[in-house]
């Protein structure tokens, strides 16, 4: 079968599934709670009414999906169960009587869908099953383990950045090809103990550049090459930036993005930080085709978003440009 009829069908079964989970929602939402005579956001005890948060993350989960082409659905056992048996008190109510709202009436903190494996699966994201890369993947795991256990102890907030954040929001892991996990912190949260207490754990510092003024960067290594970098952000009037220090030459870089906030989510086990703007994150990072692996990377001139920031006196190399 041809890509293009591949497309064809699976466009197909995503905008069917989508238009049933909708009706199903849609039809449960105001048909029976008005033959019930239930208000859903009257309901006794009701800690938010459905047709507000919980209505809209269902919602944009929905869209988020169909626009990805991946057709999912509703498989929580309860919110099935429920719903049938409220159906048949309907269907068998034919006087008009009100039955009791099982579900849409009582907030619930999650929803269960369930999608193929096969359909989820992007062909250009495969993961690289080689000794090598799953090495890689897993010691960067345990780093990113470690460096956020050594920062929650130091109450530093941080957040998956660079390409970390990358393969988080892409391929849902991490890029075997990054050799590095990349942390963002905001300055005002950057703390002088910082760097001994990486140390503390088994992570020399491999370098620092900048101060805390202006352009701080600190890396620290890993085990087998590994590095944990981490970017310091500063707050400007209308966008936020982190710095680049070339080490040779003493040039200074700014890599400039639009404002963000921070959002909870799930990655290898683990529950993190990521900018809530995350599209617009990563596209001032790597631009409009981030969705497009490259493996050739120059930290100078490939990111769309950096620009040249002056350079260093010599009289402060020794504070702004330390190697280890």
């Amino acid at each position: 079968m041809s890509r293009i009829n591949k497309n064809v069908i699976l466009a197909l079964l995503t905008l069917t599934s989508s238009a049933f989970l909708l009706f199903q929602l849609y039809y449960y939402k105001h048909y029976l709670s008005a033959k019930n005579g239930t208000g859903l956001s009257k309901s006794k005890g009701s800690r938010i009414g459905f047709d507000s948060t919980q209505w809209r993350a269902v919602k944009k989960f929905i869209v988020l999906t169909s626009s990805q082409n991946v057709p999912v659905f509703l498989i929580d056992p309860l919110i099935l169960e429920l719903i049938n048996k409220d159906f048949e008190q309907v269907k068998n109510n034919s006087h008009g009587s009100t039955s009791e709202c099982k579900f849409f009436c009582v907030p619930r903190d999650f929803t269960t869908f369930a999608l193929r494996y096969h359909l989820w699966k992007n062909e250009q994201y495969l993961d690289d099953n080689t000794v090598e890369a799953m090495a890689f993947r897993k010691n960067a795991k345990e780093l990113l383990q470690l460096a956020a256990k050594t920062l929650k102890k130091l109450g530093v907030q941080f957040w998956l950045s660079s390409g970390t954040c990358l393969g988080w929001y892409r391929q849902c892991n991490i890029i075997p090809y990054s050799k590095d996990v990349d942390l963002g912190i905001f300055i005002q949260d950057y703390k002088s103990d910082i760097i001994s207490a990486f140390q503390d754990v088994g992570l020399p510092l491999k370098h620092k550049f900048g101060k805390v003024e202006d352009s701080l960067e600190l890396s620290f290594q890993g085990k087998d090459d590994i590095k944990l970098d981490i970017f310091f952000f500063y707050e400007e009037t209308d966008h936020m930036w982190n710095g680049g220090t070339q080490a040779k030459t003493g040039k200074k870089f700014k890599y400039l993005f639009p404002k963000f906030t921070l959002c909870w989510t799930e990655f290898v086990d683990m529950k993190v930080h990521v900018p809530c703007e995350t599209t617009e994150y990563i596209e001032a990072n790597y631009g409009k085709t981030w969705k497009i692996p490259v493996k050739t990377w120059d930290w100078k001139r490939s990111p769309p978003n950096v620009q040249p920031n002056g350079i260093w006196p010599i009289s402060e190399w020794d504070e702004v440009i330390q190697l280890y």
